[in-house]
């Protein structure tokens, strides 16, 4: 070595592969082992958790091993499948929401710790529902509503349950048949008409 000082190495073995996202050793630094923080963080990123900030009344819509769809604004367009792992035990006070873990398969490594992600709550294969966007959905404090044509200028404003809903279509689950025609652009300006005539 230049300047006649030995260089002294030691190689430190991890017991678990993946790469270093974290290096809290440092030359120079005095290595014991009641330091507070791990001199590497190792991750396996093909394999990655999101993590939801999920609404409390969305709680009884979900459970361990429910698929999820996760979406990032990198990847536009793409869809990245999951599966959902845990469920909080505790709400938070402030927010009123429950953190929900998701486990992510990241093969091609195209999602990164800490991106922001949307996900999407999909429906079990073995549960049907009605599509509708969500321009034809009313919302009066908890409830949901739609107008159902039951002829040609003649509306329903009808009550409906939803099972999902996701940035641009909710899933009814009971109020609607299959086969019935809602007004699915403008129902926001004819529920106000409908006041007014009331």
């Amino acid at each position: 070595m230049p300047g006649g000082g030995a260089r002294e190495t030691y190689v430190l073995r991890a017991p678990i592969g993946g790469v270093v996202s974290e290096r809290k050793a440092n030359p120079g630094m005095e290595v014991r082992p009641d330091l507070p923080d791990p001199l590497y963080v190792i991750t396996d990123p093909k394999h990655l958790w999101v993590m939801i900030d999920l609404p409390e009344r969305n709680l009884s819509k979900v459970e361990p091993g429910h698929p999820v769809a996760v979406e990032v604004d990198a990847w536009a367009g793409e869809r990245f499948a999951g599966t959902i792992e845990k469920i909080g035990e505790t709400v938070d006070p402030a927010t009123r929401r429950i953190q929900v873990r998701c486990s992510v398969p990241n093969p091609a490594r195209k999602l990164k710790p800490e991106m922001y992600a949307r996900v999407t709550l999909l429906a079990d294969e073995n549960q049907r529902a009605l599509r509708v966007p969500n321009g034809a959905l009313i919302t009066e404090g908890l409830y949901s509503h739609v107008f159902v044509e039951k002829s040609p200028g003649v509306f329903e404003k009808r009550r409906v349950t939803l099972r999902l809903q996701d940035r641009d279509y909710s899933y009814v689950a009971s109020g609607l048949r299959p086969g019935e025609r809602v007004v699915a652009a403008g129902a926001l300006l004819l529920n106000s008409e409908l006041a007014a005539a009331n």
